[in-house]
């Protein structure tokens, strides 16, 4: 993954645990049943694995990929043909009859990529932003709204839930998972660093939330980026983030990351601009009905 990836001409973070996980989460539910792997000797040259939509949702993603070296022969063509076949017997095994489709990413320069999944009659739905920040220049805090701020503890789980749960609700394609499954996947993934998260706090509610994860050493993601309805518009979010990029610099982290919709209805691209990111890759998502 982090050599397609680089081929791409993406910035890679991806990790072996974190790879791992996708497996000891459940994110992908059958391993022996939901990926396909090509492999030469002890190598593995190309890949598809499916995540089966969260909770009531209808989306099924395919991910994987096949290196530069081992393109052309007809692999990606298979294993698409494979994912579209298998997330037909999933929806018919989870929810008969359902509505369900099939989804696809590709970086905006694997133009191989876009023509595979066209041929296969999916269409682009959203454009995705990577985004970087250098944190060995100083980053100045930003005024907020008065509310106090205090690191990630367990004892707020349930209550980050809710206010994710909102925040995201008018989010492209946002699939409500259970509290469980919420914090298993996206709350203790690998790396994530509670002392260099920050929630914003209305008394008994989380008004906004950055969630940070180690990736490799030296860098940090924000891996979960929210802010309530109410409290939009007030510098919340820009103000959460520069707190968790000073502390994550004075932890001796080089560098920050996060993965952003650019078209999203919040303005997060500014908000992120002016936090000191910039954009270092893009991707697409491709999309088509089951039926």
């Amino acid at each position: 993954m982090r050599e397609m990836a680089v081929a791409a001409g993406a910035d890679p973070g991806l990790t072996e645990d974190a790879v791992r996980s996708w497996f000891t989460s459940g994110l992908v539910r059958d391993p022996a049943a939901d990926t396909r792997l090509v492999v030469n000797g002890d190598t593995i040259v190309a890949s598809a694995m499916l995540t089966p939509p969260a909770g009531d949702g209808a989306r099924v993603d395919s991910f994987g990929g096949v290196l530069p070296g081992w393109r052309g022969r007809g692999f990606g063509r298979e294993l698409l043909g494979w994912s579209f076949r298998r997330a037909g017997q999933l929806r018919d095994e989870l929810s008969p009859g359902a509505n369900w489709s099939l989804d696809a990413d590709a970086y905006a320069t694997e133009a191989t990529a876009f023509a595979l999944f066209e041929r296969f009659g999916m269409q682009p739905v959203r454009y995705w932003y990577e985004m970087a920040a250098d944190l060995s220049a100083p980053v100045s805090p930003r005024p907020r709204p008065g509310l106090p701020v205090v690191p990630f503890s367990a004892d707020s789980t349930a209550a980050l839930y809710a206010a994710h749960n909102e925040a995201m609700a008018d989010h492209f394609d946002f699939e409500l998972t259970s509290l469980a499954d919420w914090s298993e996947q996206d709350l203790y993934g690998p790396g994530f660093r509670p002392d260099l998260s920050r929630l914003a706090l209305d008394g008994d509610q989380v008004a906004g939330y950055v969630l940070a994860g180690e990736e490799t050493p030296g860098r940090i993601r924000m891996n979960e980026i929210g802010t309530r309805r109410a409290w939009r518009r007030q510098g919340l979010a820009g103000s959460l983030l520069a707190e968790v990029m000073i502390a994550s610099a004075a932890d001796g982290q080089q560098r920050a990351t996060l993965g952003v919709d650019s078209d999203s209805p919040t303005g997060a691209v500014s908000i992120y601009s002016r936090a000191g990111f910039e954009v270092v890759s893009a991707w697409t998502s491709y999309r088509r009905p089951l039926d």
